[in-house]
């Protein structure tokens, strides 16, 4: 008698031991929507011009990452890669090729000169965040 009830208690203590872990795993689509919401909220994203989304995750031995993708049908593109926490690793935006007919090579007006994107390290300390640079 007490051999069967050591042994259905086990067999309770080990159930209710597996419930909670598998309850508490997050599916894939879950963690993708998580890990797209946090890199569009430190990238300040609006990803409503896009008609595609893709993204999917991949482990190269060391750690793992995510891969998100948007495209348009005027083949613009954005691909960045970000950690399971959120912090992007990558950033690529490719915009259509555009050829002039004119054959010339385009030149800056006289008197007007080309200004950098914005002060240095705007991108970096949005994207990685302050302290982590």
């Amino acid at each position: 008698m007490k051999k069967l009830f050591s042994l259905t208690l086990a067999m309770v203590t080990a159930l209710g031991l597996m419930l909670p872990a598998s309850a508490a795993e997050e599916t894939t689509d879950e963690a993708l929507a998580r890990v797209t919401q946090a890199v569009k909220a430190a990238l300040d994203l609006d990803t409503d011009a896009y008609d595609e989304f893709q993204g999917s995750w991949y482990e190269d031995g060391l750690t793992g990452a995510w891969d998100l993708y948007w495209s348009t049908e005027l083949e613009e593109e954005l691909s960045i890669s970000a950690l399971d926490d959120g912090t992007v690793i990558s950033y690529d935006l490719g915009l259509p090729y555009t050829a002039s007919n004119s054959g010339d090579f385009p030149v800056f007006p006289q008197g007007m000169r080309p200004r950098p994107p914005g002060p240095p390290g705007t991108f970096w300390t949005r994207s990685c965040g302050r302290g982590r640079a």
